[in-house]
């Protein structure tokens, strides 16, 4: 699989881990690296989560947060 597939495509990475887990495992990160230079892109990452999962309210703020 190519890396765009692998990124991009259903049958990719996300096919490997429920939307859930990678919010917990994001939230994870952020605190414990609440303020360094991921922390922007991780907040975009959880955004797409949560969007993916309909939590609409959670996925503008967490989009919000990544906002430079």
């Amino acid at each position: 699989m190519d890396p765009f597939e692998f990124d991009q495509s259903e049958n990719g990475w996300r096919s490997l881990i429920k939307e859930e887990d990678i919010i917990s495992i994001i939230n994870l990160y952020l605190k414990k690296h609440p303020n360094n230079e991921l922390s922007t892109i991780m907040f975009f990452h959880q955004g797409q989560s949560y969007a993916m999962i309909g939590d609409y309210k959670n996925a503008i703020l967490s989009m919000s947060n990544s906002l430079e």
